[in-house]
C-alpha cells in the first residue's frame, strides 16, 4: 500500500511538471519548477523502489536516487523562489545552491558510505553515518530556509496583490510539504526511525493541490493551456499505439494464415514497417488533435496564427493614430472577447484616449499613477487587475477593467491599453501570452503613428505659414504696384509740367546767344552757353524719365514717319559741339551720302543719338576726339560713336544696357548720371527692328551704336551684338 502511494505521488508530480513546462518551456520559472517535480519524483520513486527490493546492490542505487532527488528539490526550489514574481533576479544565491547540489550529488554517486554506514534489507532500514548525515542535513535545512526567506522577501517587495498571493500560496505549499519531508525523511532517520520514510513523499499530495490552486486561480503558469496540450498528446499517443498494434497484429495474422508460420503476432519486418508508417503519420495526426482540442476547449476563440496575422495586418496597413488605435481596439475586443478596449496614448505630457466603439470616453483611472507604478517596477508589462495596488485595483474594478498592458520603448512610456472584463468567464494565460507577444509591435506602431502625425501637423503648419506669407507678399506686391503707378503718374505729370518752362528758358537763352536782345561780352556769352547746355541736358533727362514712365505704363509707342537719319545726326552734332568745346573734346563726323530715308520715330532716335554722343563727350579724356559715323550698306544703316574715354570694366559689361545701371568708374566720373539713357536707347532700337553695337576696353575707350534694317520688318527683339 505504501509503495503504491509513493508511485502515484511520484508519477503525479512528474506529470504535473510536464504539463507546466510544456506550456511555457522558455520561461525560467517553469523550467526550474519542472526540475523541482523531477526531484520529487526521484525522491518518491526512489523510496518506493528501495522498499520493494531485496537486492543490496539495487538498494544502494535506490538510496542514491532518493537522496539525490531530495537534494535536487532543495536546489530547484531556490531557483523557483528567485524567479517567481521577481522583475529582477539575482544570480548568486541560485548559483551557490546549484554548486552545493553538484558537490553533494557527486559525493553520493561516487561513495554513498559517507552518508549511509549500513543497510538492513530484512526491515529496509539503514544505519546513517553521523558526520556525513549531519552535513546532508545542514545542506537541506539551509536551502529549505533560504527558499522560504526568498519567497517572503519577494512577497514583501511586490505591492501587486496577485503576485503576493502567488508567492504566499507557493510558500505555504513548499513550507508544509518540506516540513513533513524533513520530519519523516531527515530528522526521524537521524534518531533511528527509518521505518517511516515512506510518509515524507506523500506530502506531495499537499504540495500539488496548493500549487495547482496557485496556478489555476492565481494564473501562475497557465495550467489550462498545458492541460489541453497534454490531452492532445495523450490522444495522439493513444491513437498511434492502437494503430501500431492493430496494424502489426493484423499483418502478422494475415502472414500466418497464408504461410502457416506463427510469427508470434509481432514480426520484425512488419513491425519496422508499421513504425515507419506511424513516423509519417505523426505530424499530421498531431495537427489534427491540436485543432480538435482547440475547438473543444477554446470555442469562439482564436488560434495563435490568426491572432498574430490579424494584428499584423492592421499594423501593416494603417497609418493614422486614431484609425490605428480604433482598429486595434475593435480587433482585440473581438479576439479576446473583451467588453471594451481603451488605448491611452501618452503625448506631450497628456493622455489621448482612443477605444473600441462606444468606449472612447476617458476612463476614471489615474493614468499618472500607472506611470508611477511602472517606474517603480511594480506594474507588470501585462498586469491583471488583481496584481495592482489596492487603490488602483478598486478603481479598475469600478470601471469594469480587468487588464492593464503597458506600451513602452526602452524606458519611455508610449501609453497603456486598458482592457475591460471578459465576455467569457475569465481571461486565461493564453490571452495574456498573446498580449505579451504583440505588446512590443503595438508600442512601435503607435510611436510611428505619433511621429507621422507630428510630421503631418508640421507640414500643415508650414503650409499655413507659406499661404500666409504668400498672401502677405501678394498684398505687399499690390501695394508696391499702386505706389509704382503713383510714381509713374507723378513722373509723367512732372515731366510734362517741366518741359514748358524749360522750353521757354532754352528759347530765351538762345536769343541772348544770338544777340537778338543786344550785344553780350565774351564772358557773358560763355556763361550763357553753359546755361544753354544745362537746359539741353535737363530737357534730355525729362524726356528719358517720360519715356521710362511710358514703358512701364504701356503707352510707349513708335510714331514712324519718313525721315533722314543723316539730318538728325547733323543737327545733334551742331548742338553738341558747344558741349564738346567746353570739355576740350574734338568732334569728328563721317556721314555717307547714300543714307536713304527711313520710316522711323525721329524724335526717339534723336534722343538715342544725342545720348550716345553726350556720354562719349562726358566720359572722354581732354584733348581727345570723339568719332561719329553714319554709313550704309546694302542691308542696313550703321551708326557708331567711338571715344577714347574711361571705357567699361569687363566684369560689368554684361549689364551696361540695364535700367539704372552705371559702371563703377562712371559713377566716380559723373555722379549726377541716371543710368537710363542706354536702357531707353536699346528699347527704341529694338522697336525699330535693329540691334545694338557695343565694344569697350577699360581706360582705352568705348564704341556705342546701332544697326537699322533698310527694309523695316516686324519688330525684332535681337540682343546686343558686339563688333
Amino acid at each position: 500500500m505504501e509503495i503504491a502511494g509513493l508511485i502515484i505521488a511520484g508519477v503525479m508530480s512528474l506529470v504535473f511538471g510536464l504539463m507546466v513546462v510544456a506550456h511555457q518551456p522558455r520561461q525560467l520559472a517553469t523550467r526550474f519548477f519542472f526540475v523541482l517535480t523531477v526531484g520529487i519524483a526521484l525522491w518518491a520513486l526512489g523510496i518506493a523502489a528501495f522498499l520493494a527490493t531485496n537486492v543490496l546492490a539495487a538498494a544502494l542505487i535506490y538510496l542514491r536516487i532518493y537522496y539525490i532527488g531530495a537534494a535536487l528539490i532543495a536546489a530547484a526550489m531556490i531557483s523557483v523562489a528567485t524567479h517567481i514574481g521577481a522583475r529582477r533576479t539575482t544570480k548568486y544565491v541560485p548559483a551557490t545552491a546549484w554548486v552545493l547540489f553538484g558537490i553533494i550529488a557527486s559525493m553520493i554517486i561516487v561513495r554513498v558510505d559517507w552518508l549511509i554506514a549500513q543497510v538492513a534489507l530484512n526491515d529496509h532500514t539503514v544505519v546513517i553515518h553521523p558526520i556525513g548525515y549531519f552535513v546532508y542535513m545542514v545542506y537541506f535545512i539551509l536551502l529549505f530556509l533560504a527558499a522560504l526567506i526568498i519567497l517572503a522577501h519577494q512577497a514583501r517587495r511586490r505591492s501587486a496583490l496577485l503576485v503576493r498571493s502567488q508567492l504566499r500560496l507557493i510558500s505555504y505549499a513548499y513550507g508544509i510539504a518540506g516540513s513533513v519531508g524533513m520530519i519523516f525523511n531527515l530528522l526521524l532517520p537521524a534518531v533511528g526511525r527509518y521505518d517511516l520514510i515512506w510518509i515524507g513523499p506523500l506530502s506531495t499530495f499537499i504540495f500539488i493541490p496548493l500549487a495547482y490552486l496557485t496556478i489555476v486561480k492565481h494564473r501562475l503558469f497557465g495550467l489550462k493551456d498545458a492541460a489541453v496540450r497534454t490531452i492532445a498528446y495523450a490522444m495522439l499517443l493513444s491513437l498511434l499505439t492502437i494503430v501500431y498494434y492493430t496494424a502489426t497484429y493484423s499483418i502478422s495474422a494475415i502472414v500466418s494464415a497464408f504461410s502457416g508460420y506463427d510469427s508470434g503476432g509481432m514480426p520484425g519486418f512488419w513491425g519496422v514497417l508499421a513504425a515507419l508508417l506511424l513516423g509519417f503519420l505523426f505530424q499530421p495526426t498531431k495537427q489534427f488533435f491540436d485543432r480538435l482540442t482547440d475547438k473543444l476547449f477554446y470555442r469562439q476563440g482564436y488560434t495563435i496564427e490568426s491572432f498574430i496575422n490579424e494584428i499584423g495586418q492592421i499594423l501593416l496597413h494603417t497609418m493614422g493614430l486614431r484609425l490605428l488605435t480604433t482598429r486595434l481596439a475593435v480587433c482585440l475586443t473581438r479576439l479576446i472577447k473583451a467588453r471594451q478596449v481603451i488605448f491611452a496614448v501618452y503625448d506631450n505630457g497628456r493622455f489621448r484616449i482612443f477605444g473600441s466603439r462606444g468606449h472612447t470616453r476617458p476612463p476614471q483611472v489615474d493614468l499618472a499613477e500607472l506611470v508611477m507604478q511602472h517606474q517603480l517596477e511594480q506594474l507588470d508589462d501585462v498586469a491583471v487587475v488583481e496584481s495592482l495596488p489596492e487603490q488602483l485595483r478598486r478603481t479598475m474594478k469600478l470601471q469594469k477593467l480587468a487588464i492593464v498592458m503597458t506600451l513602452s520603448l526602452q524606458e519611455d512610456i508610449v501609453g497603456f491599453v486598458l482592457i475591460g472584463e471578459s465576455q467569457k468567464n475569465n481571461y486565461v494565460e493564453r490571452d495574456l501570452s498573446m498580449l505579451r507577444a504583440v505588446r512590443g509591435e503595438l508600442a512601435i506602431a503607435i510611436k510611428n503613428a505619433q511621429s507621422m502625425e507630428e510630421v503631418n501637423e508640421l507640414n500643415a503648419e508650414l503650409q499655413q505659414r507659406v499661404e500666409a506669407a504668400t498672401q502677405e507678399l501678394r498684398m505687399s506686391n499690390q501695394q508696391l504696384q499702386r505706389l509704382d503707378e503713383a510714381k509713374n503718374e507723378f513722373i509723367s505729370m512732372a515731366s510734362h509740367q517741366l518741359r514748358t518752362p524749360l522750353t521757354s528758358i532754352k528759347g530765351y537763352l538762345d536769343m541772348l546767344l544770338q544777340g537778338d536782345l543786344g550785344p553780350v561780352c565774351p564772358t557773358q556769352k560763355a556763361v550763357l552757353r553753359e546755361a544753354f547746355s544745362s537746359s539741353e541736358r535737363m530737357v534730355q533727362l525729362i524726356n528719358d524719365f517720360l519715356s521710362i514712365s511710358r514703358l512701364q505704363t504701356g503707352t510707349f509707342t513708335m510714331n514712324r514717319q519718313p525721315a533722314r537719319l543723316s539730318d538728325i545726326v547733323r543737327s545733334e552734332m551742331a548742338l553738341l559741339k558747344i558741349v564738346a568745346k567746353q570739355h576740350n573734346i574734338t568732334l569728328s563726323v563721317h556721314i555717307d551720302d547714300d543714307v536713304p530715308t527711313l520710316a522711323i520715330d525721329a524724335e526717339k532716335l534723336r534722343q538715342v543719338i544725342m545720348n550716345m554722343i553726350d556720354n562719349a563727350i562726358f566720359y572722354s579724356k581732354e584733348q581727345t576726339t570723339v568719332k561719329v559715323s553714319l554709313c550704309c550698306d546694302t542691308r542696313e544703316v550703321v551708326f557708331t560713336v567711338e571715344d577714347q574715354g574711361i571705357g567699361v570694366p569687363k566684369a560689368e559689361q554684361s549689364g551696361v544696357f540695364g535700367k539704372f545701371f552705371r559702371a563703377s568708374n562712371a559713377r566716380k566720373r559723373r555722379p549726377d548720371g541716371t543710368g537710363v539713357g542706354l536702357f531707353l536707347a536699346r528699347k527704341v532700337v529694338l522697336e525699330h527692328g535693329g540691334s545694338m553695337i557695343f565694344t569697350s576696353k577699360e581706360d582705352k575707350g568705348s564704341t556705342f551704336g546701332f544697326r537699322l534694317p533698310l527694309d523695316r520688318p516686324a519688330v525684332n527683339k535681337k540682343k546686343v551684338t558686339s563688333r
